[in-house]
């Protein structure tokens, strides 16, 4: 998997433009070494397979891993009724000796907050 260095510090266009060049380097197999090794932090997506759920595996130097599905429609339950919606799977996988419970649990909860309010990202 090619790595987006420094991506915190990074707009969502911004981001968008690295994975684009990283993908084209990647069909062109002109990665380098360095493109590829020292992530800290990995998104896997299963979904893309076809996957439901997985539990992805933290491979070290990496401390954390989020795994998506691929986005379906089911029936959830509202305000006591069952009703269609879309929903996204997600596993988020930390090594609990370097990332406590807790604060893996307020990222997981911000992440999915974005995913359903993506304009939240643009107010950076």
């Amino acid at each position: 998997m090619p790595l987006i260095h420094g991506a915190r510090h990074l707009s969502i266009f911004r981001l968008q433009e690295e994975i684009s060049r990283l993908a084209q380097m990647a069909q062109t197999r002109m990665l380098a070494l360095s493109d590829i090794r020292g992530d800290t932090f990995t998104i896997t997506n299963y979904g893309a397979f076809g996957g439901r759920y997985g539990m992805p595996m933290i491979l070290p130097p990496q401390v954390a891993i989020l795994g998506t599905s691929r986005i379906r429609q089911m029936p959830v339950v509202r305000k006591g009724t069952v009703v269609p919606a879309y929903v996204l799977m997600l596993s988020l996988v930390v090594d609990h000796r370097l990332i406590d419970r807790a604060y893996a649990s307020r990222f997981l909860a911000r992440f999915m907050e974005l995913v359903q309010k993506p304009l939240l990202l643009l107010a950076r």
